[in-house]
């Protein structure tokens, strides 16, 4: 049964520039997994695996600064344990 999917924005303040990053975050095969569009509307999926996000299968990792990505997959984290707090992992 596929899992709930829960939808809002990531506020991330960036180098003092805040970005407003619309998501769709839900679990696959029990593991988080997180869609994000960028500022041209390009879809990006994430999955973490073993405590770690990465890209979702097939797609290409965005060419973003590390240090953003960093901040970006922190803001997954938080968010995901607000939407899903009974999530216990694999």
């Amino acid at each position: 049964m596929p899992s709930e999917r829960k939808y809002g924005e990531l506020v991330i303040d960036y180098l003092g520039d805040i970005k407003t990053i619309p998501y769709e975050m839900y679990i696959a095969g029990n593991s988080p997994c997180v869609m994000v569009k960028d500022k041209n509307g390009e879809k990006h999926r994430f999955i973490q695996s073993m405590g770690v996000w990465t890209v979702y299968f097939e797609d290409v990792m965005p060419k973003w600064r590390q240090d953003f990505k960093q901040l970006l997959f922190t803001s997954f984290d938080l968010q995901f344990s607000i939407n899903f707090p009974d999530y216990r992992g694999s």
